[in-house]
């Protein structure tokens, strides 16, 4: 919501930050490259030499992960 208060946007960074904490580094820094930075799947691919599919599987597992602990 654009109208959300401070309160709640410092709220909403502690449970982002809540669920990252426990990622790996590359698997924090492949999130941020697809969720915050809007890279494509196949940006995200040639800069860690990897295939498309790799990316999006590892995207979507991780999602998973982080939608399972949010619970």
């Amino acid at each position: 919501d654009p109208r959300a208060g401070p309160d709640v946007v410092v709220s909403a960074r502690n449970e982002i930050e809540s669920l990252f904490a426990d990622l790996s580094e590359d698997d924090r820094n492949l999130l941020k490259s697809r969720l915050f930075d809007e890279e494509s799947y196949e940006e995200i691919a040639e800069k860690l030499k990897l295939q498309p599919a790799n990316v999006r599987q590892r995207i979507s597992r991780l999602l998973k992960k982080i939608r399972i602990r949010s619970e």
